[in-house]
């Protein structure tokens, strides 16, 4: 399934790779996202179609804990019929329904494996129509061994069908893979997908760095153009000794707010966490939220910190607003805008540098700038919420000068709130 982890190929298919560069700095006027899209935006990956250990026989332990965290999306597969189409339709529909009625839908991921007659009829056979959201072409073609051989000459077929089963409230994804001459094999697939499909793993890196979301990004354009993307697997491993691309427990806290962000700053308005809890024979197997015996990481507890902290009771009006940030000596910092529907704005900030040095496998200390916030003069006061290491929180009220406000600038995620 990770095969995508090491940041897979280089190359435009026939071509050199242009530099991938930072953004543009921020503009002194932005139009926010709305504050519910950040929850909106998570995701996370289970494996109840392995029909082996936790996700299997324990559901009654880890779903609860599912349904509490307020996260909406899952991402697993279509129950292949080579486990048994009676475990699928008497076992696994009532989990899905079950999680379902908490309120999470499922992303399916498809395999060819089965026929396409199978993938059509799955949703009236399993009795689980209402749970989905959602339909993704084949996994990692490219890398995976689940594929058939010839599946360059038939991929795209298979996900002109797909397209087919669209319905309103269904969005159908592209295909994922691991490299740009995958991306560029079945070729023009934007006419039969929603969504473009990226695993844009940065092994041990900060999620910054070029080789993750800039270039997956550049290579799901061959397939999908301009059209939006989702990220389905993204994530870090926890094990800082697996082929050096693990980090401690640590430096996932630190990284996940920022791969999030960093995805919605680029217009990546979906990421499927890889996974829920430590599981699998491969380097997904450290890869989860929570430990084997579902205990949380720090990297769980700061998700839901994050996501009380955004949550919010509609869409907001996303009214565009002036200010200005100096002081970024570095010329790494990294920023969101997002707008509650009360009319009320929230500013997520970050240094993008790294905070773990793979090669001595060293936990940094966490850097940090001064910067100035400049806000409208209505502005009477700021709310700094900071985050730091192993769940905690510090927050202050903060008075401008002159509508100048000065805060640190971190390599861990901080967030301004404010009301003009």
């Amino acid at each position: 399934m990770l095969t995508g982890c090491d940041g897979g190929g280089s190359g435009t298919p026939g071509n050199v790779l242009p530099p991938v560069g930072p953004l543009a700095p921020v503009a002194s006027t932005q139009t926010p996202l709305s504050a519910s899209a950040f929850d909106d935006s998570i995701g996370v990956n289970t494996h109840m179609t392995y029909v082996v250990g936790g996700y299997n026989t324990d559901f009654a332990a880890w779903a609860p804990i599912l349904e509490s965290s307020g996260i909406k999306h899952v991402r697993d597969a279509i129950c292949p019929t080579f486990v048994d189409v009676n475990w699928c339709i008497g076992t696994l529909s009532p989990r899905v329904s079950a999680l379902a009625a908490s309120g999470i839908r499922f992303n399916l991921l498809t395999s060819m494996k089965d026929p396409f007659s199978y993938v059509a009829s799955y949703a009236q056979t399993m009795g689980t129509g209402a749970a989905i959201e959602a339909f993704e072409g084949p996994n990692e073609c490219d890398a995976s061994a689940d594929c058939p051989s010839n599946w360059q000459s038939i991929e795209g077929a298979w996900q002109q069908q797909l397209f087919a089963l669209k319905a309103p409230g269904v969005t159908i994804i592209a295909p994922s893979m691991t490299s740009a001459q995958g991306y560029g094999a079945l070729g023009n697939l934007a006419p039969y997908a929603d969504v473009g499909n990226i695993h844009d793993f940065p092994a041990a890196d900060e999620p910054e760095i070029s080789f993750a979301t800039p270039l997956h990004l550049q290579w799901a354009s061959y397939m999908t153009g301009s059209e939006a993307v989702w990220a389905t697997e993204d994530d870090y491993d926890t094990d800082p000794t697996y082929a050096n691309n693990g980090v401690p427990q640590v430096v996932q806290e630190r990284y996940l707010p920022r791969i999030l962000l960093e995805h919605l700053r680029r217009g990546v308005m979906r990421t499927y966490i890889y996974q829920l809890f430590d599981f699998g024979p491969d380097g997904g197997s450290n890869m989860g939220l929570l430990n084997a015996d579902y205990t949380p990481k720090p990297a769980w507890t700061r998700l839901l910190q994050l996501m009380h902290l955004f949550a919010d009771s509609a869409p907001a009006p996303r009214t565009p607003l002036a200010y200005s940030v100096a002081g970024d000596t570095s010329g790494t910092l990294d920023q969101v805008l997002f707008q509650r529907a009360d009319g009320s704005y929230m500013l997520a900030f970050w240094l993008a540098q790294p905070v773990y040095d793979p090669s001595s496998r060293a936990v940094l200390p966490i850097a940090s700038e001064p910067v100035s916030v400049r806000l409208p003069a209505s502005v009477a006061s700021a709310t700094l919420t900071a985050y730091g290491d192993n769940g905690t929180v510090a927050t202050s009220t903060l008075t401008g000068t002159s509508g100048s406000y000065p805060v640190p600038a971190r390599s861990t995620v901080s967030v301004l709130e404010f009301r003009p």
